[in-house]
């Protein structure tokens, strides 16, 4: 169909069709016969064209017309539409998914809810349809805990698969206070540690002793991939030695912590004397990228009227142990409070019973947060 224009402009095939204006002496347009032709046989063609059979009573046939060939559409597609479903089964994975498809075809979103964490490759069938590979969005296939009990994943459907896009988060906590091995939290990707050496315990004097150092921390994140096991050495304590009234001794060194080959946190060292505390660990090795956080030293001891004993070295996780007061107490010194921390110095001077002893070093510590 193209536009035909008045009668009257037969050299103007676009010009626009006009009212009669009798006080400005402007005519109306005249429509050619044509125009009149060609408008009714396109409506009878679209008629006609969807199986109807003109009638002259009825004036809706063109709308019955449209809709016949047209017909609106009753449900959006399955594609444009996000699907739900809960999993069955480990890693032979089935679900009837709502709304429900009829086909597989790319770009079908959905949203699984696993029943059980899957331990290793997986299958699924989506409505009893064929069976897909369920895959990483690489295409490589699930490792073990990718899929976690009761947490839901986004998925998607392209060349025949179904792509893991959004996966489970695991987090979690697990922690050493002795040497033992640490097995990943099935579905953890990653793991930032914390490892921290044994504190080194206080010194006895007979004016008042020295508090022992804070062992070293070592702060890094490793990756899980492939890793079954890790030894995990957890460095003791120093211990301090009793001795009598009017002796002297050095404090035990704290030991060393280790996370397999990654990193070995150095222990604190036990005070050396009256005046000397303990070094703070520090300088152990570590082939993971982190933070090394030296141990604090040990407290020399304070003379003066009334002597005291040191304190032992903070570590990453808080203070050592208090010296002893040579005026009031045992000359005992306190064992380290916070892990990793040192040993208060013990005092063998002017008191009144007991057996003095520096402080005990604390223990390392391993903490690993799992993501």
């Amino acid at each position: 169909m193209q536009y035909i224009q008045p009668f009257d402009q037969p050299s103007n095939p676009t010009a626009a069709y006009v009212d009669l204006n009798a006080p400005t002496g402007t005519d109306g347009s005249i429509p050619p016969a044509a125009f009149f032709n060609v408008i009714q046989a396109e409506i009878l063609n679209v008629i006609t064209g969807a199986g109807l059979t003109p009638n002259g009573a009825l004036r809706n046939q063109l709308l019955q017309a449209i809709l016949a060939l047209i017909p609106p559409s009753s449900a959006p597609s399955q594609i444009s539409q996000v699907h739900y479903g809960v999993l069955s089964g480990t890693n032979m994975l089935t679900t009837t998914l709502s709304p429900a498809i009829t086909s597989i075809q790319d770009g079908l979103f959905m949203q699984l809810t696993p029943a059980a964490a899957n331990t290793g490759a997986a299958t699924i069938v989506l409505n009893g349809l064929t069976a897909m590979n369920f895959v990483q969005i690489d295409g490589s296939a699930l490792p073990p805990g990718a899929l976690q009990a009761g947490q839901p994943v986004l998925a998607m459907t392209l060349s025949g698969q179904l792509l893991l896009v959004s996966a489970a988060r695991t987090s979690n906590i697990q922690s050493f206070t002795g040497s033992g091995t640490y097995t990943p939290t099935p579905g953890a990707r990653k793991a930032i540690v914390t490892l921290t050496g044994g504190g080194g315990a206080g010194s006895v004097h007979v004016s008042c002793g020295a508090g022992g150092a804070a062992g070293e921390t070592k702060r890094f994140t490793i990756s899980l991939s492939g890793v079954s096991s890790v030894p995990v050495i957890i460095g003791s304590g120093g211990a301090g030695v009793l001795t009598t009234n009017g002796s002297s001794s050095i404090g035990g060194n704290g030991g060393d912590s280790s996370f397999g080959a990654y990193a070995t946190a150095k222990g604190g060292q036990g005070a050396q004397g009256y005046d000397k505390g303990g070094n703070g660990g520090t300088g152990g090795a570590m082939s993971a990228a982190g933070l090394s956080i030296p141990g604090g030293d040990g407290n020399t001891c304070y003379s003066g009227p009334n002597n005291g004993s040191g304190n032992g070295g903070a570590s990453f996780w808080g203070g050592g142990g208090a010296g002893a007061d040579a005026q009031t107490s045992t000359g005992v010194g306190y064992d380290g409070k916070a892990y990793g921390s040192g040993g208060g110095g013990g005092d063998s001077g002017a008191i009144s019973s007991g057996s003095p002893k520096g402080g005990n070093g604390a223990p390392g510590v391993c903490e690993i947060l799992e993501l």
